[in-house]
């Protein structure tokens, strides 16, 4: 009987953590703040190179996300935009099982969500105030799929990008999350602004 009520708790706890992403509305729809900017090689660039600080590169990553990247992609397209994806070696990147609390992306039974960590540094060598969450289709993906992915490698599994989302830091303090949000979906997308 223990073991019956424990399993339908952790059930209940998990479909509100799924039912949760659906309950916080956006507090508006509309585009990205970041400024357009079509070349692709500077920001590869820029995103590349460790005497840069960790908001430009951030910012970099962020730019070639929300201008170049788009919901359906493929590794394959991916490749044409991260055309040095060294970047990616440099990142904190973890699948859905780690994850916790809300998170901005849609959560499937058969889709595997990833957070990517920008350049982390200081204290905790994994973790960064810039936060991009992709959702690939495809269940049980690993790490090796999803790096793999980023760099326009194709694989077995031959994913696709379902979603993503950039957290920039939060103005006031940066360790706090979340601050702003952008969501792109093939709905379009959502911005979540900071609390």
């Amino acid at each position: 009987m223990r073991h019956l009520i424990l399993v339908t708790s952790v059930l209940c706890i998990l479909t509100m953590l799924g039912c949760a992403h659906h309950a916080q509305a956006p507090r508006q729809t509309g585009g990205t703040i970041l400024a357009t900017n079509d070349n692709i090689t500077a920001l590869n660039s820029l995103a590349n190179d460790p005497k840069n600080s960790q908001e430009d590169r951030a910012r970099a990553i962020f730019t070639l996300f929300a201008h170049h990247v788009h919901p359906g992609a493929s590794a394959t397209d991916l490749r044409h935009v991260f055309t040095n994806p060294a970047w990616v070696q440099q990142t904190h990147l973890y699948a859905g099982e780690d994850l916790a609390g809300w998170i901005p992306v849609e959560i499937t039974a058969d889709d595997t969500v990833f957070a990517i960590h920008l350049f982390p540094e200081g204290k905790d060598p994994r973790w960064s105030p810039w936060i991009i969450y992709v959702r690939l289709t495809g269940r049980f993906l690993q790490y090796e799929d999803a790096v793999n992915f980023l760099k326009g490698e194709r694989s077995s599994w031959n994913p696709k990008l379902a979603e993503f989302a950039l957290c920039y830091p939060n103005s006031s303090e940066p360790r706090k999350f979340p601050g702003r949000i952008e969501t792109f979906s093939g709905e379009g997308i959502r911005v979540y602004e900071e609390r």
